[in-house]
């Protein structure tokens, strides 16, 4: 779904997904400023759920994501995660940010790939409506000197940390370090120790916190 808009919002159209104008009724609208704004010009992909996690609007670059369906998938304007955990995680991560005001969810992508979402609630007229930000990919690009140092990592999970992050299943790093899925395994428990987290989850979650 392409045009020249910098915005779009969804009609309900049996569950299909097609850009409307927006108009008044049951569906929450955003006020001008806020659209003509961050959030028409954002390069990062911006979606605005309601508090059903329907799908009110999408800059363009949220558009092009949803398009292509590497990050998530919309059907019923709803965000559809490949993966049970990504979607456990992000149903999660709006609750959180409905009651807090804001959250942060790190979420598989229905290509493999582990994203960090950022959510912040906003209230209008009674209506409770939730940004939602994908940050990007935490991939290789992280600098891990800094984490070295501060869990005293050794060479291999230095290894396995940096491919975990890019997204590699532990299977994945085993094929690519060469050595067994009970050795990564193993170095990922230590990374659990070091890092004082429970799961890969946990050690994703981490190290955004830390270089974000």
């Amino acid at each position: 779904m392409r045009s020249d808009g910098a915005h779009h919002t969804y009609s309900r159209s049996n569950g299909a997904r097609s850009p409307a104008s927006p108009r008044p009724g049951p569906e929450p609208t955003l006020p001008d400023l806020e659209l003509d704004g961050w959030f028409s010009s954002d390069p990062k992909p911006v979606l605005v759920i309601d508090a059903s996690g329907r799908l009110v609007m999408a800059n363009r670059a949220a558009s092009e994501l949803l398009d292509a369906e590497t990050a998530v998938a919309l059907r019923r304007r709803q965000l559809v995660f490949a993966d049970g955990e990504a979607q456990s995680a992000f149903t999660n991560a709006v609750a959180e940010a409905q009651r807090k005001g804001d959250a942060r969810a790190i979420v598989r992508g229905n290509d493999g790939q582990w994203r960090p979402v950022d959510l912040r609630a906003w209230r209008r007229s009674g209506d409770q409506l939730v940004f939602v930000s994908f940050c990007g990919e935490p991939a290789s690009r992280l600098e891990m000197a800094g984490l070295v140092k501060a869990f005293e990592l050794t060479a291999a999970e230095v290894e396995v940390l940096r491919l975990l992050t890019a997204g590699s299943s532990p299977k994945d790093i085993a094929r690519q370090l060469a050595v067994s899925t009970n050795t990564v395994r193993a170095h990922l428990r230590a990374l659990y120790i070091k890092m004082h987290v429970r799961g890969m989850v946990g050690v994703l979650r981490q190290v955004l916190r830390l270089v974000r």
